[in-house]
Formats: structure tokens, sequence, C-alpha cells
């Protein structure tokens, strides 16, 4: 199994965040090009003040993944937040995200970051996180 490391994310950490999270977007859900709409999205939603903001917030919890001291994934829940696409469970529903980098399909290590990211989250979670 790869090394991959766990520690809560710091404010130093917002800048490599975004970077991470558009790159990991922009593979995912971009892979044949970027037309003007999704440079638009990926640019108006992954914000270093975001993630910084996130960081700071005492309702969101953030964790990093590290390989060789490099981030190659993140997990971010916000408690009592709801997502458009997550069925209505309440007030106390809490929204998730995983992101992990793949970096190639021969050699990939994304599922054990994934794994161990999914571990991290208080179980309530697992619930919207799939």
């Amino acid at each position: 199994m790869p090394d991959i490391h766990l520690r809560p994310a710091t404010p130093t950490d917002a800048l490599t965040l975004t970077a991470l999270a558009i790159q990991v977007w922009l593979d995912t859900y971009a892979p044949e090009g970027v037309r003007a709409s999704v440079a638009r999205e990926v640019l108006t939603t992954y914000k270093e003040q975001a993630f910084a903001a996130a960081i700071a917030s005492d309702q969101t919890r953030l964790v990093v993944a590290e390989r060789n001291a490099r981030l190659v994934g993140f997990a971010q829940i916000t408690l009592g937040e709801r997502h458009e696409l997550a069925p209505d469970s309440g007030p106390q529903a809490d929204c998730c995200a995983f992101t992990c980098k793949n970096r190639s399909p021969a050699r990939s290590w994304a599922p054990a970051c994934w794994s161990k990211l999914r571990r991290w989250l208080p179980a309530p979670a697992h619930g919207c996180c799939g």
C-alpha cells in the first residue's frame, strides 16, 4: 500500500488545496480539453480564499492526504449543511467531499487515499459520501 499520511489541513494548505482541486476536477470532468464555460466554473468554484475560510471554520472539517510530502487528496465535511443533490435528511445533514489525485490507471494509489480519508470522517457522514 502506498505511503499516504493524513493530517488536519492548516492555513498554509489553502493554495495547494486550490491547485489540487482544480487539477482533479479538470482531469475528471474535462479530459478532452477545456472550454470557456468549464474554465469559468473551475475558477469560480475553487479559490484559495474559500479553502482558507473552510479551514478556519468551526463548522468544517478538512483533512489532507500526503504522499512524499505532496498533497494528493483531501476530505472536507461541512456540518449542518445540505447539498442540493443529497436527500433531505433534516437540519443536521452534513455535506462532504472527497478529492484524490489519480496518477495513472496502471499504478493507482487513489483507492488507498479514498479508503484512508473515508475512515477519517465521522460515521454519520458516510451516508452522504456514498
